[in-house]
């Protein structure tokens, strides 16, 4: 038994639906779809910090690097893959089998939210829907999919579901404290999630089963970033960019995108529209919260209410914190300024989108046949503009950093001068780029589990 499992049995679904939408096919399904997105030139590039931190740590310290701080905080899970793909395959494959690792994890992400919201989301086709939003959201393709350095946001997005979900096996108490761990060892700001850690435990305790393994590991991991982050501090520029810019920020990063698709799309409509595309983008997701004020049981308005208050904290907390050009973008205030679909919108849209599938399940529930007809034809339009960027055309991948030639350059270079390193470069820009060893871009074998070897 699993964490998955236990989500199939919390559901009322039986049958042929039960099978055709478990978590295992949510798992393949989304995986697959993650790594279709990536334009196939695109997936034989590394991702920024893929290869100039993740793989060149791997490359030159090997499992010693597993658990090196990076930017103040631990990147436990993404380090582990780099490692993994480092060790065991040869050096040109090195791209394709990181980002294809990396769309694997997506897909474990997505049935974990399948699995862990079917507490409160019964039906197994809203859960579906959530899920596959995890790889199709138009935001996702521009600099997330594929990538193990951005991971770390759809980590944060399923310890929230986790925490609140309540394993019904052992197998499943045991999956969840496995994912917290990890979860809370690769993204600090599952820091931001202690509110729900707190309650969820006071509650346990109060029903006299004293506090979950789960957050015994919730804990521990945080614990880990702590020590983390007081060792090796954030070497940062932090901005408030007060509360009319931060909101312009969010109507152009977080409710716009859900509709434009790209950003080609969206910088259109900031230049002829200004702000009004924003607040029509928003009108879904404050009918289903109106509806779910007036219609839903506490329960269901309490979730609804984290949900929100998870999307605005995420998104103020890593704007404040990060000297990015969306801060700089937020300070101008010029809707003609240029317009790039940050991965800071990921887990606020997606916890949005959650209140919209939430008020489907309750009018699902109160047979409101029109408002369920109404939000079935509202979740299927949300789909459309991820469709239609599939493969988003301002992808920063360059195919110009083609691993594979870089490679075969690479080694012809290093037999030719006898250098002991060389440099290869990664997207998004000329900027990122990565030095190692020339013994490992002439070895011809991938089993190097060690630094030194091969």
């Amino acid at each position: 038994m699993s964490l998955v499992s236990d989500a199939v049995r919390q559901s009322p679904a039986r049958g042929a639906l039960s099978v055709r939408l478990s978590p295992y096919v949510v798992f393949v399904g989304t995986s697959v779809l993650c790594f279709l997105r990536l334009p196939s030139a695109a997936r034989q590039t590394l991702w920024a910090e893929d290869g100039t931190r993740f793989t060149s740590d791997a490359v030159n310290a090997g499992a010693r690097a597993v658990f090196d701080p990076f930017g103040g905080y631990l990147h436990v899970v993404s380090r582990l893959l780099a490692w993994f793909t480092t060790s065991l395959v040869s050096f040109p494959r090195y791209a394709l089998v990181l980002n294809a690792l990396a769309c694997l994890v997506t897909g474990v992400f997505a049935a974990v939210v399948f699995s862990a919201s079917a507490f409160a989301i019964r039906s197994p086709w809203l859960r579906a829907w959530l899920a596959v939003l995890t790889v199709l959201l138009p935001v996702v393709g521009q600099e997330v999919v594929g990538s193990v350095a951005n991971l770390h946001w759809f980590f944060l997005w399923g310890a929230f579901w986790v925490l609140l979900n309540r394993p019904a096996s052992r197998g499943g108490a045991v999956a969840a404290t496995g994912f917290l761990l990890a979860a809370t060892l690769s993204e600090i700001q599952t820091a931001l999630l202690l509110p729900v850690a707190v309650l969820v435990g006071v509650r346990a305790v109060r029903r006299g089963e004293g506090v979950p393994a789960r957050l015994v590991a919730f804990g521990l991991g945080l614990s880990a970033q702590l020590v983390a982050t007081l060792a090796v501090p954030r070497v940062n520029h932090r901005a408030w960019v007060g509360v009319v810019n931060l909101a312009q920020d969010a109507a152009r990063q977080v409710l716009m995108p859900l509709w434009s698709g790209n950003e080609l799309v969206l910088r259109s409509w900031l230049s002829g529209g200004g702000w009004w595309p924003a607040v029509a983008c928003g009108l879904p997701v404050l009918f289903a919260g109106g509806y779910l004020a007036a219609r839903a049981g506490r329960a269901s308005r309490l979730l609804a209410a984290a949900l929100l208050l998870l999307a605005l904290v995420a998104f103020t907390t890593a704007v404040s914190l990060n000297a990015t050009r969306e801060v700089a973008l937020a300070k101008g205030g010029s809707v003609s300024q240029e317009v790039f679909l940050s991965r800071y919108g990921v887990v606020p849209q997606l916890a949005l989108l959650a209140v919209v599938a939430l008020a489907a399940q309750v009018a699902l529930d109160r047979r409101d046949r029109v408002v369920a007809a109404a939000s079935g034809v509202l979740l299927v339009a949300l789909l459309v503009p991820g469709l239609l960027s599939f493969h988003v055309p301002t992808n920063r991948r360059d195919p110009a950093n083609d691993w594979p030639s870089q490679s075969a350059s690479a080694a012809r270079t290093c037999r030719a001068d006898g250098a002991p390193s060389v440099a290869l470069q990664v997207s998004p820009d000329r900027r990122w780029k990565l030095t190692v060893p020339c013994r490992r871009v002439v070895t011809t074998h991938g089993w190097t589990m060690w630094p030194g070897h091969g």
